[in-house]
């Protein structure tokens, strides 16, 4: 059974589209409006491009954000975005191309089997047909993708990847829908090219001065060394995240009362938290209690009044407490909450308590 994961909603902001050319590089790929980075990852390194330990002739960049956005909605983003109609051909070898040049975008589109969403519970069927389509689709889009690519002036090849998942039903089977999606961009150059110049350097080095083998052993082994550094530090990191997370938050740590019999789940906190220490934490609870109950049950103790998520069916939001209002007379930002998610028919809900940072107030970055 393969698991997917319960994504916190996330604010989505109105944009407007203008058409342009597929992007020919990471920086000219626009990010969905509201999605949060989740994870990135990319070798060489900044640390190893600036040391000169990291291969000129290779490139790999991988990033994965989350959305309370459908797959739709950010695939026809996407789409218009670069002109392009989604399911049509495109895409190319960038070792094909001429310098300069880039592809058109090819993308596809693979639906949910009709029948798993005719047999899926009530309440995850009702959210489906809620649920916009595409464009002369007869069923509901599990993934969408974007593919191009581009060979710059030095003959360097790029190519582009952009996947776009539903996350929306925690497991098979599940009566719970939160609507959600995992959006991964990847960017990858091999220049063979390069790489062929590089080693006739090397080769002409050691031909040259009889100590130039010694020093390029020596730069390979610092090079692995600098990788193993990184690789060890990012090992570290997640172990501290994941610690964070393991230990189920006491009231004092959240600002808020726990409903009583909530069940913390730390895997779900860790994933809705992206994996960092230095971002909104969010702490998720399984609570076997009507939403409204529990929804009521934090108006009574927080005194703020609930709030309907926009961003997702069935959800429900409870501020804990506010922010900094930007000028006098503004409603001051909402800083931690609680969001409510489920059914009273089910009869159990998805508690989320959202924490930020003390120093949060709301404005940062304000006229920046």
């Amino acid at each position: 059974m393969k698991r997917t994961f319960l994504i916190v909603v996330s604010l989505v902001f109105v944009v407007t589209l203008v058409f342009s050319q597929p992007p020919k590089k990471e920086s000219e790929i626009p990010g969905y409006p509201g999605a949060r980075l989740l994870a990135e990852t990319q070798s060489p390194t900044k640390a190893e491009l600036a040391s000169g330990t990291g291969p000129d002739f290779a490139f790999r960049l991988e990033r994965t954000y989350s959305s309370s956005a459908s797959v739709e909605q950010i695939a026809q983003f996407y789409a218009r975005k670069w002109g392009v109609e989604i399911g049509q051909d495109g895409g190319a070898d960038p070792n094909d191309l001429n310098p300069g040049d880039v592809s058109s975008v090819g993308s596809s589109v693979e639906y949910f089997d009709p029948d798993f969403i005719d047999q899926s519970p009530d309440q995850v069927r009702a959210a489906f047909e809620k649920r916009a389509k595409l464009p002369d689709a007869d069923g509901w889009a599990r993934s969408a993708s974007f593919a191009w690519a581009f060979k710059d002036i030095n003959k360097d090849p790029y190519s582009f990847s952009l996947v776009i998942t539903d996350t929306s039903i925690p497991d098979e089977g599940s009566p719970r829908y939160t609507q959600g999606t995992e959006i991964k961009l990847e960017v990858s150059m091999f220049s063979q090219e390069r790489l062929a110049a590089f080693q006739t350097k090397m080769a002409n080095l050691v031909v040259a001065d009889p100590n130039a083998k010694a020093n390029a052993q020596q730069a390979q082994q610092a090079q692995a060394d600098a990788s193993k550094a990184a690789a060890d530090k990012m090992d570290a990191e997640m172990k501290s995240v994941e610690a964070a997370y393991a230990k189920a938050p006491t009231e004092r740590d959240l600002g808020v009362t726990i409903y009583s019999g909530a069940r913390y789940d730390a895997e779900q906190s860790l994933f809705n938290s992206g994996f960092s220490t230095d971002k909104d934490r969010n702490y998720v609870f399984q609570v076997d209690v009507k939403p409204s109950v529990l929804a009521k049950y934090y108006e009574q103790h927080t005194g703020n009044a609930r709030v309907v998520s926009p961003f997702a069916a069935n959800a429900i939001i409870v501020p804990i407490n506010f922010g900094t209002a930007a000028q006098k007379g503004d409603t001051p930002p909402m800083k931690d909450f609680v969001t409510i998610a489920g059914s009273d028919g089910e009869g159990k809900a998805i508690l989320i308590i959202t924490k930020r940072s003390a120093a949060w107030t709301g404005n940062e970055g304000a006229g920046k």
